[in-house]
């Protein structure tokens, strides 16, 4: 019997960071990755879709907090859940108002059993459209 598995979106300028990601992760989810904010924007453009996004705020090119942004005014996109994982304070995050929209803040470097049970909460509460 084949189960379908959620997709993942990670976004972050660190390969290291994307690599142990999508290392923790894809046995369980589909997992693509985008080295910025810029590079996720045209994938999601692309016609391709994720469950969630998972996206580092400190990025050159478009950063989370400008494609946080620009998720949440696009209506067909605005759905799809945010996790962030950054090296910035929660509160340095919080205070900026792009952000009232994100669910979840991890600090780098993240652990395994803490990210597994936020995504997995995430996708339980989500509303797909």
């Amino acid at each position: 019997m084949n189960e379908i598995r959620h997709s993942l979106l990670i976004v972050d300028d660190e390969l290291t960071t994307r690599r142990l990601l999508t290392y923790l992760l894809e046995p369980y989810y589909n997992v693509f990755c985008a080295e910025n904010g810029e590079k996720a924007k045209k994938w999601l453009e692309a016609g391709n879709t994720a469950d969630l996004i998972i996206t580092d705020i400190e990025m050159p090119i478009m950063n989370g907090f400008e494609l946080i942004e620009m998720l949440t005014s696009e209506p067909s996109l605005s759905h799809i859940p945010v996790m962030v994982i950054s090296s910035l304070t929660e509160e340095s995050i919080k205070d900026n108002p792009i952000t009232s929209g994100v669910k979840v803040i991890l600090k780098k470097p993240v652990e395994p059993k803490v990210l597994f049970w936020r995504v997995e909460q995430l996708l339980s509460q989500a509303v797909y459209l």
